[in-house]
């Protein structure tokens, strides 16, 4: 399912502001009725598409591990369809809204149908006290199951709910999300890292070409500098697009990022719209991606398990991983993107990849659970 729309970037800009006065009406410092609630979520869905004809159709609460409500799960349908989701938290600061799709069942799914329906009375009500979905911030979302565990909604595994489960609510700091290599307790027989990597000091950072919110271009680099300089890939170091004159490897790190600067659209000053990654790649290889031709990926949606990150690595190919601070949000500069080229657990269970952040020499690793949204492309060179 994919989350977003490329056509919403344009009017969220421009509702944002009337979006932001109803905002007023819900938030963690007053009482809620369920009416305030559905008014929110209804009157976002039909603002931002400009569509009266959406309803609401099912309404879940969202609690805490003691019972106290965290947030709510609205899905909608027009003419019988799904027509999408919101998610509304009471612990996620200032805007409410964390998460939304304009189309499908949401990432509950037909589940919540199931857990959750309307009253025949009109008034929407949970069905069961005993089903309570738990809630403790974004991308922490849980469903009950036998014998006290919870099923992860977003990681797609069994869990047991402890404090070690929470992650930040707000002020969600990308810089704290990654950390040294001295500093993650690694479980050494659980390193992965892709071959032929090299070392951290092969590849580039964002100060050797910009000052600027340079780090999705400076990520794709760094990936088609492992394809073309480590992995030899002639498609990369011999690329037609690049000038002839560029005969150093200074020079041709320069002419790749060049040019997947310019595909990407990126504004040095205010960074990089998610949906305009893959054009960098495109735009280096003057060619759409095919499964056949020089160059392809795979996407890696927002709410995919750890484990598929790590099938995608031991599949050999790096990724290009895009954090951000906040779900929800498509707006530029607001994600940090890093290439990542490994993984690997601590001895505490800590799940983690290996990056290349952009900022610093060498690896470092992203805390899995710490970002509100996180997603990729595998990217793949002939």
């Amino acid at each position: 399912m994919k989350k977003f729309q490329v056509i919403i970037l344009l009017f969220l800009f421009l509702f944002s502001i009337s979006l932001t006065s109803h905002a007023s009406d819900v938030n963690e410092n007053q009482p809620l009725s369920d009416d305030q609630v559905l008014s929110y979520g209804l009157n976002f869905m039909r603002t931002s598409q400009a569509d009266s004809s959406i309803e609401v159709n099912n309404f879940i609460r969202l609690y805490s591990t003691d019972d106290q409500i965290t947030g709510y799960y609205i899905t909608f349908q027009k003419g019988g369809q799904s027509a999408g989701y919101t998610l509304l938290s009471l612990i996620s600061g200032k805007d409410p809204l964390v998460e939304f799709s304009f189309e499908g069942d949401g990432i509950l799914g037909s589940l919540s149908s199931q857990l959750i329906m309307p009253a025949s009375n009109g008034n929407l009500s949970d069905a069961s006290a005993q089903q309570h979905i738990i809630y403790q911030g974004a991308g922490l979302l849980y469903t009950p199951l036998a014998n006290g565990e919870y099923y992860s909604v977003y990681e797609r595994e069994t869990t047991s709910l402890s404090e070690g489960n929470v992650a930040p609510m707000s002020n969600v700091n990308i810089y704290d999300g990654i950390i040294d290599w001295s500093d993650a307790n690694l479980n050494t027989n659980s390193i992965y890292k892709i071959p032929n990597f090299g070392y951290g000091t092969d590849y580039w950072i964002m100060t050797d070409f910009s000052t600027g919110g340079v780090c999705y271009p400076t990520a794709a680099t760094n990936i088609l500098w492992y394809w073309g300089n480590n992995c030899g890939r002639t498609s990369v170091m011999n690329n037609p697009r690049i000038p002839s004159s560029a005969t150093t490897l200074w020079a041709k790190a320069h002419a790749i990022y060049d040019l997947v600067h310019q595909g990407m659209g990126t504004i040095n000053s205010l960074g990089t719209f998610d949906f305009k990654i893959l054009d960098g790649y495109k735009n280096f290889f003057g060619v759409s991606a095919s499964s056949t031709g020089t160059w392809n990926y795979k996407e890696i949606p927002k709410d995919s398990a750890y484990s598929k990150y790590k099938e995608a690595l031991n599949g050999q190919c790096p990724i290009h991983l895009v954090l951000h601070t906040k779900a929800g949000t498509v707006f530029r500069g607001d994600g940090h993107g890093v290439y990542c080229f490994g993984y690997a657990s601590s001895n505490t269970e800590a799940k983690y990849l290996f990056v290349m952040d952009g900022w610093n020499r060498g690896g470092r690793f992203v805390k899995f659970n710490y970002y509100p949204q996180i997603f990729g492309y595998k990217i793949y060179v002939r």
